[in-house]
């Protein structure tokens, strides 16, 4: 029986639940080749299947390993859909540059985070780890972007994050470019300290927090 296209995006979300790269990649050629567009591919199939691992990461019924595993799959998938996007006009909604603050050199939580803004269907461009402040700005203003979310696991890292927020004040680009913060050495009150826009708990409130200053 020819599988409908329906059908096709069935299967492709849960095989990126999943995890399963290969499949993912069979999968999604076969969307293109059943003249899918490809932005339905990415709204109707990758976006909805990542937003369930985010809550299962949330539940505990997923853990690191099984969501990366599920980005990876994510990430295949929109490899083949590229030029098709491109041809189609899709742009994505909100840039997000993302990376670990000075001095700290853990990744996991930022990948983490990354992983799930990706799959959420934001543009994110990751700096990695050890990130000068200046470099959070420079990067933001070259490619437009409308949210820095910076990462600090140690909370004597935090007062770096202030050099960003005041940096966008100097330059009069605090309302146009939103800072977010997240980990280990961050909390609520951290905002505050470092004149933040929001604080996100962990990675699937990071993507919560991306919609809500993407959207102001």
């Amino acid at each position: 029986m020819r599988k409908t296209s329906q059908m096709i995006l069935d299967e492709l979300k849960e095989h990126v639940i999943q995890g399963n790269i290969e499949v993912v990649e069979k999968l999604t050629h076969d969307a293109i080749n059943n003249q899918i567009p490809a932005y339905s591919v990415v709204s109707l199939a990758l976006v909805p299947a990542m937003r369930i691992v985010g809550t299962r990461f949330e539940e505990r019924d997923f853990f690191v390993p099984e969501v990366l595993m599920s980005a990876e799959a994510m990430k295949t998938a929109m490899e083949v859909l590229h030029p098709h996007l491109k041809v189609s006009g899709f742009t994505r909604r909100t840039k997000v540059v993302i990376g670990v603050i000075r001095e700290c050199s853990q990744e996991i939580g930022k990948d983490l985070v990354a992983t799930m803004l990706s799959g959420a269907g934001f543009e994110v461009h990751d700096l990695g780890v050890n990130v000068h402040p200046d470099r959070f700005v420079d990067v933001a203003k070259e490619l437009g972007a409308q949210i820095i979310a910076v990462g600090s696991p140690m909370d004597y890292t935090t007062h770096y994050i202030r050099e960003i927020t005041e940096r966008l004040r100097a330059e009069n680009l605090r309302s146009k470019i939103k800072v977010l913060i997240g980990g280990a050495g961050t909390s609520s009150q951290t905002v505050d300290e470092v004149n933040a826009d929001a604080w996100a708990e962990n990675a699937l409130d990071a993507v919560k927090k991306v919609e809500e200053l993407g959207s102001e």
